[in-house]
């Protein structure tokens, strides 16, 4: 696991990644399933993804954690013929970017507190006996609740669903009501 952490960031340069964030970035916890592991493993990563690889590695420099990776588009699908360049964090690099840029972050600012709450999960670990010890089924059962809640509105956020954000202050359990 790296030792690093993010850089010290202006308020300007939170709510500028905010704001690219919300437009290009996505969010995302990933499952996988070993056949040594009895239960699954878990893990939140965040992408942003732009056609300027000077903006993607200018987001790197200034957050001073992930890596970039080089998407090319061969597919049809895609209207661009531009390759693609995404800005990668994973487990506590990407919580600690959400937790950077949270208080700008409009569009996906429900995400956002899910993927937090999710790595909030990882970290009962460090009161059990470290790493390796067994996840207790309440904690993957939450981890798997928090997965579908984000796929939930992603979908909903694709299909432009109308949304109203519940404040987790207002409510203690975060929730998402659909008009």
């Amino acid at each position: 696991m790296s030792k690093r952490h993010i850089k010290p960031l202006t308020e300007v340069q939170k709510a500028y990644l905010a704001g690219f964030f919300d437009g290009e970035g996505c969010i995302h916890i990933g499952k996988h399933q070993s056949k040594n592991t009895p239960t699954p493993i878990y893990n939140l990563y965040v992408i942003v993804a732009q056609t300027n690889k000077a903006i993607i590695d200018d987001m790197l420099e200034t957050v001073g954690l992930g890596s970039v990776h080089l998407y090319k588009r061969s597919f049809e699908k895609h209207k661009s013929d531009n390759d693609a360049y995404a800005w990668h964090l994973s487990g506590r690099h990407a919580a600690d970017f959400l937790t950077a840029i949270k208080d700008y972050v409009k569009l996906k600012r429900f995400q956002l507190d899910v993927a937090l709450e999710f790595h909030a999960t990882r970290n009962f670990q460090k009161y059990h006996h470290g790493r390796g010890s067994k996840v207790p089924a309440e904690i993957i059962e939450r981890r798997e609740q928090l997965a579908q809640m984000l796929k939930a509105d992603k979908k909903a956020q694709y299909r432009n669903t109308d949304t109203v954000y519940v404040e987790p202050e207002k409510k203690p359990e975060i929730q998402r009501k659909l008009l």
